[in-house]
């Protein structure tokens, strides 16, 4: 099914579109409304991945705790994520109630159909390749380091390098997936290997000073201006 993020990410976006989650005090107490429920469950599902809420706008919070972090990329989370969609699936079923207003029924029916065929997906947990020549971490977490982690201040440096050390424990979590994978009898195509071992070894071919990890960087902390001669080497 993919990696962890992309899969939270397509729970999370629409009803990001759908609901408006910037009601972030909706993560707190108990809900009253289909709406307001929405934002609590979504919010939950975003807490669930650091690079979720990177992209929701979230590390400028006060007290953040996940912008030097990158998310569990092994199997234990999927688990959690589709315990946590049970659960919510369960709940919603509250809001079932036929005398509803035409919006809230509406609401009730996109996100009971939304979570259904996530979760009729589960059942066929192996059924795709966790990495490929075009997804995958080493796909995906490289642009998200360029592209998505704000660097405005030496704390977003911090996280940013942070992030970069944690790359390693996200690829062996991923190398076991892929093991985890072919033990269940799903192994992608020698083409698909040949070609992302390709993609992986010319991420590696410049080594370090060459990577774009490091060579976009003092850009970045050119743009973003306030860091000394000293705080850039």
């Amino acid at each position: 099914m993919g990696t962890v993020f992309r899969r939270i990410f397509l729970i999370g976006l629409p009803l990001f579109i759908f609901f408006g989650m910037y009601k972030f005090l909706a993560f707190f107490g108990m809900p009253g409304s289909i709406n307001q429920y929405i934002n609590n469950q979504t919010m939950k599902l975003a807490t669930m991945s650091p690079e979720a809420m990177t992209f929701a706008g979230l590390d400028s919070l006060p007290f953040e705790k996940h912008s030097h972090k990158l998310g569990d990329y092994s199997g234990a989370l999927d688990k959690k994520l589709n315990r946590q969609l049970v659960e919510a699936k369960t709940k919603l079923e509250t809001f079932s109630d036929p005398k509803a207003n035409p919006t809230d029924r509406l609401t009730y029916e996109i996100t009971s159909w939304l979570l259904d065929d996530y979760l009729a997906g589960e059942k066929f947990e192996y059924s795709g390749y966790p990495i490929s020549q075009l997804s995958g971490p080493h796909v995906n977490l490289p642009s998200f380091l360029t592209d998505m982690h704000s660097i405005n201040n030496q704390k977003s440096v911090d996280s940013y390098l942070s992030r970069m050390r944690e790359m390693g424990r996200v690829l062996d979590e991923t190398h076991a997936r892929v093991q985890e994978y072919a033990n269940n009898g799903v192994v992608a195509p020698d083409f698909i290997i040949q070609k992302t071992i390709g993609v992986l070894e010319a991420f590696i071919e410049d080594g370090p000073t060459g990577n774009a990890l490091v060579t976009t960087l003092p850009e970045r902390l050119e743009k973003a201006g306030g860091f000394s001669d000293s705080a850039k080497d």
